[in-house]
């Protein structure tokens, strides 16, 4: 995505979200005895997203 982003491409997000529905929908699940809630979801969404993108360098992270 990043690549073809910078050199101005056409970038499709179809697969992406899809992957993020099934995970979310994986977490979610009201069958599910441990479940994420929206807030916990919501917070490993955004940290992961910064870990790809670079915001979220090696220093910054948990041991």
């Amino acid at each position: 995505y990043g690549h073809r982003h910078r050199n101005g491409l056409a970038v499709s997000l179809s697969r992406a979200e899809g992957c993020v529905d099934d995970i979310g929908n994986t977490r979610m699940g009201k069958r599910r005895r441990m479940r994420w809630s929206p807030r916990g979801a919501r917070r490993v969404a955004v940290t992961r997203a910064a870990v790809l993108d670079g915001r979220l360098g090696v220093s910054k992270r948990a041991a």
